[in-house]
C-alpha cells in the first residue's frame, strides 16, 4: 500500500507603512515648590504643571527661527491673585491681572538653567524666597525682568491644591523645569 502526501502553503503578507512624515512637538512644564519653616523642616511641597502664556509661545517660535532678541536672565515670581486667562497674561499684566508676592527679602529670584538632552531646569540652583510675612501663595512664574511689569511673561504655574500659605521667617524654593519631546 503506497500513501502520497500532498501539502500545499500559501502565504499572504502585506506591509503597511505610515507616509506621513508629521512631527509634534509637545512641551511639558513643571514647578516644585517646597516651603521650609525657620526650623528648616520641610513644611510642604506642591508640584504642579505650568501653562505656557501666549505670549511665551510666540517668544519661543521667534527663538527657534532665530529672529527677535533673546531674554537672558529669566527671573523666577510668586503671586497671590490672577484674573483672568493665563493664556491670556502678557508681562505687564504683573502688577495688575496678576498680582505679585512681594513681601519677601530681594527681588524675583534669578533663574540659573541647566540643560540636559530636551530638559532645562534650575534644579542646581533652586530660586529662593526668605518669606517676611504671612499670605496664601497661589503660584509662581517665569519672567523676563526681576521686579515690577515685565516685557514678557513665559509660564504661569498655578499650584495643584489652590492655595498654600505661608509665614513670616519661611522659605521658599521653587524648581522650573521645561521639557520637549516628539510627542
Amino acid at each position: 500500500m503506497k500513501s502520497k502526501l500532498q501539502m500545499k502553503s500559501n502565504v499572504n503578507c502585506e506591509l503597511i507603512m505610515n507616509t506621513k512624515n508629521e512631527s509634534k512637538l509637545t512641551m511639558t512644564g513643571i514647578y516644585t515648590t517646597e516651603c521650609f519653616g525657620r526650623d528648616g523642616e520641610l513644611k510642604w511641597k506642591d508640584q504642579n504643571k505650568n501653562q505656557l502664556t501666549n505670549e511665551g509661545l510666540q517668544y519661543m517660535l521667534d527663538r527657534i527661527l532665530n529672529t527677535g532678541s533673546t531674554i537672558d536672565p529669566w527671573y523666577v515670581g510668586i503671586y497671590t491673585g490672577i484674573v483672568g486667562s493665563i493664556a491670556d497674561l502678557i508681562g505687564t499684566d504683573i502688577g495688575g491681572d496678576l498680582t505679585e508676592f512681594t513681601n519677601y527679602t530681594g527681588s524675583r529670584a534669578e533663574y540659573v538653567a541647566l540643560r540636559t538632552s530636551q530638559t532645562i531646569s534650575n534644579v542646581l540652583a533652586k530660586a529662593e524666597f526668605a518669606i517676611l510675612g504671612s499670605a496664601t501663595i497661589l503660584g509662581s512664574f517665569l519672567a523676563s525682568d526681576n521686579s515690577g511689569a515685565a516685557s514678557l511673561l513665559l509660564s504661569v504655574g498655578a499650584y495643584s491644591s489652590g492655595s498654600r500659605l505661608v509665614n513670616n521667617g519661611d522659605t521658599l524654593r521653587v524648581t522650573y523645569e521645561l521639557t520637549a519631546a516628539n510627542g
